[in-house]
């Protein structure tokens, strides 16, 4: 025979017996994951349910705090510090030149509504400071005549934006104390993409999606001229203007989709 034991042991015993204790570590390496995955699950259903106990505690406590101070007078929602309604005829906000912005709504993306056209419509109507139709059309018609007073601005803002990438406007940054420094731009801006947002309204209403469109485009290109701005109320505005201009994609998908 030429197998000797030194080599039967060698091949036949040694590798069964690590085979047995690689069966094993293995086994152990599976229920020490296991363990641990059970456990990492259990303390995140405790992390969880600790926080939910909390919100719910904290909701409760605040809720009870909230009725004992409305008790005493103490007012907590907008609504309710709301000034009280007064007549027309002396509220001061319904002044002529305060009172067209009030005129009508284009619509609201949290709300669900949509523009008002015809109010839209009878607010340019018969006002002298825009052109005016000389026949009667629909309302998508009248608001664009309207608006075409400021078709050389936007044939204008488009040429700068084609050609213009980068946007920054001329704030004294450096102005002392910073609270006080001026933002003229925002107005400008806001009102600015309320007119291409409303422009666009018109389109999409007369079927003419590719001028609505670039209308659309010009009004993103607006608002993201105040990306890079370091105060907190350009961003904000900048959120106004994003949501008026997806207000007005919000309405070609609804109507006219």
């Amino acid at each position: 025979m030429n197998d000797d034991p030194k080599s039967i042991w060698q091949r036949e015993i040694l590798p069964a017996r690590f085979s047995s204790l690689d069966t094993i570590r293995r086994l152990l390496r599976w229920r020490t994951l296991r363990r641990l995955l059970i456990g990492l699950a259990g303390f995140a259903t405790l992390v969880a349910l600790f926080y939910t106990e909390e919100n719910w505690r904290g909701k409760r406590a605040w809720e009870r705090h909230r009725r004992e101070w409305e008790a005493r007078g103490e007012k907590f929602t907008m609504t309710s510090m709301a000034p009280p309604p007064v007549p027309d005829e002396q509220n001061f906000a319904l002044t002529p030149l305060l009172k067209p912005p009030l005129e009508y709504s284009l619509g609201s993306l949290e709300q669900g509504t949509l523009a008002d056209l015809e109010a839209c419509r009878n607010f340019y109507r018969g006002n002298t400071n825009y052109p005016q139709t000389a026949m009667t059309g629909t309302a998508a018609e009248e608001i664009l005549v309207a608006l075409s007073k400021f078709d050389t601005e936007m044939k204008e803002l488009r040429d700068a934006a084609a050609t213009r990438p980068y946007a920054r406007f001329p704030i004294e940054y450096d102005f002392q104390p910073t609270f006080g420094i001026l933002l003229p731009h925002l107005a400008s801006m806001k009102s600015l993409c309320t007119v291409t947002s409303l422009r666009a309204i018109a389109r999409l209403e007369l079927g003419r999606s590719q001028e609505a469109l670039e209308e659309i485009k010009l009004g993103f290109r607006l608002s993201d001229a105040l990306r890079e701005e370091p105060v907190l109320i350009d961003h904000l505005v900048r959120i106004a203007t994003l949501a008026i201009h997806l207000q007005a994609v919000r309405e070609g998908l609804v109507r006219h989709a």
